[in-house]
């Protein structure tokens, strides 16, 4: 996967069942596995497995992303079964070009039929924002500002966005221990 695509990478448990015969006695076992899958995400895709609002917005919701994900791959050797949807860890990445390919299709998809940019720029704006929760950076957030430099959506101001991201960016403070904390050799 490459940063020209919008990257999903969804991590969980699945439970898969094997049969096996020993000595004419049938045996199947169920097991819980961890799954990873890292795929490509298109207007499309998110068309398919998010839950798209006509409002504005959007919500991935982890059993959506875990029923395909096992689906696509059980075959012939395992069968795999979601389980715990609310434990599968759901991370978008991508530059912020590919956030806005796969965003704006899909607001445009969504929008009112008569709607005019500024809706489906709100559109935009309420979905990238919804999706910044299972977002590795700020990306989504930088895809909304480019959004807001066009236009002037009325839910949204560039101000709050700037703000958000400035509270993001805040460093940690430094985890090197004080020169009393370190013990002397």
């Amino acid at each position: 996967m490459t940063d020209d695509a919008l990257t999903l990478c969804a991590s969980g448990p699945a439970l898969t069942t094997t049969d096996a015969e020993r000595e004419g006695v049938a045996i199947e076992t169920t097991v819980t596995v961890d799954l990873d899958a890292t795929l490509n995400v298109d207007a499309d895709w998110l068309d398919e497995h998010a839950t798209v609002y006509r409002s504005g917005g959007a919500r991935l919701p982890p059993a959506n992303v875990a029923r395909f994900v096992t689906e696509t791959l059980s075959d012939a050797e395992a069968a795999y079964e979601p389980t715990a949807a609310g434990e599968w860890d759901l991370r978008l990445s991508g530059s912020i070009e590919a956030w806005q390919a796969a965003v704006v299709p899909l607001a445009k998809r969504h929008s009112s039929r008569v709607a005019g940019e500024d809706d489906v720029a709100n559109a935009a704006c309420a979905i990238l924002d919804d999706l910044t929760e299972h977002a590795v950076s700020d990306r989504p957030q930088l895809a909304l500002l480019d959004v807001l430099e066009e236009y002037d959506p009325s839910d949204f101001s560039k101000q709050n966005v700037l703000s958000a991201l400035s509270a993001s960016d805040k460093s940690t403070p430094d985890a090197t221990p004080s020169p009393e904390a370190v013990a002397d050799d």
